[in-house]
């Protein structure tokens, strides 16, 4: 049950203080152990704290990035989270990995991360999202090709 006048909205914000709208936000939202993935139409996916308490302020809560990575193209896809990474997919036809945590690979303030891994023939990802089940990672590709990596 919700406190009447409690605001719970957390407003995310990318570089420059700006919003995500539909079309800038084109993945979708995936929130796992408390950090919530945006991937978005500039190249990058970030993650925020779901709890609105680091990076936030002000109510309703304004939150920037605990950190940011970049892609080659557009992220579209949902991210998969699984044994401490995040697997995206990018419009650049790469499947990239990052530390779930951001913290190998990441610097920087803001922070920022290189991939763990980028995976790709040109045929790999776009809009699909991958999966991960029993420490495989699989994602579809163009045309009638799905991909498993382990």
């Amino acid at each position: 049950m919700e406190t009447p006048g409690c605001d719970r909205r957390l407003i995310l914000r990318g570089p420059g203080n700006r919003g995500f709208t539909q079309s800038s936000s084109r993945g979708l939202v995936r929130r796992v152990a408390g950090t919530v993935y945006v991937g978005s139409a500039d190249h990058n996916l970030y993650a925020f704290d779901a709890a609105g308490t680091t990076n936030c302020t002000g109510g309703p809560k304004v939150c920037t990035p605990l950190w940011t990575v970049t892609t080659g193209d557009q992220v579209q896809s949902s991210p998969a989270v699984a044994n401490g990474v995040v697997y995206v997919g990018s419009n650049d036809h790469k499947l990239y990995a990052y530390d779930a945590t951001g913290t190998a690979g990441c610097s920087g303030n803001p922070k920022t991360c290189d991939p763990l891994l980028s995976a790709g023939d040109g045929r790999v990802g776009g809009r699909s999202s991958p999966a991960v089940a029993t420490n495989m990672v699989y994602i579809g590709g163009q045309g009638t090709n799905a991909f498993r990596l382990p």
